[in-house]
C-alpha cells in the first residue's frame, strides 16, 4: 500500500454535527493486532499490515514505541509515546524514510493493559 498524502486520507462519507461541521469519524477496516502492555516492554510485534494510519486503543496509560523490526524497547523516555487511556488515530512514524512496521509497548501503572491497533488507512 502506498503512503497517502496527509490531506488525501478521508472517510467514505461525511458525518456532520448540528452546525454542519464535519466530525472526525473514519471507517474501520477490521485489520487489527492485539498486545498486552506489561511491566516490561513487549517484544516487537507487527503493526497492521500495509497501514500508514492506525487507531490505538488502550484501557489505561501505556508507553508505545514504533519503528522497524528492530524497534527498541518501549520505556518511560522521549523515544516512546505516552498514550493515555482511550483511543485515537495516529500516523505511523517514519524511520529511515520507511513507515514504521513494528511496535512495542509497556504499561504505566500497576496492572497489565490490553492494547489494540487497527489499520485506518
Amino acid at each position: 500500500m502506498a503512503t497517502p498524502a496527509k490531506d488525501t486520507v478521508s472517510a467514505d462519507r461525511w458525518i456532520s454535527d448540528g452546525g454542519g461541521a464535519p466530525l472526525p469519524i473514519y471507517p474501520h477496516t477490521g485489520v487489527r493486532v492485539n498486545a498486552t502492555a506489561t511491566a516490561a516492554s513487549t517484544t516487537a510485534a507487527a503493526v497492521p499490515s500495509g497501514a500508514t494510519v492506525i487507531e490505538v486503543r488502550a484501557t489505561d496509560a501505556i508507553w508505545i514505541r514504533f519503528g522497524l523490526a528492530s524497534v527498541g524497547a518501549a520505556a518511560a523516555d522521549n523515544n516512546s509515546i505516552l498514550w493515555t487511556p482511550g483511543s485515537g488515530p495516529i500516523w505511523l512514524p517514519e524511520v529511515d524514510n520507511q513507515t514504521s512496521t513494528h511496535f512495542r509497548c509497556m504499561r504505566v501503572g500497576a496492572a497489565d493493559v490490553p492494547v489494540q491497533l487497527e489499520a485506518i488507512a
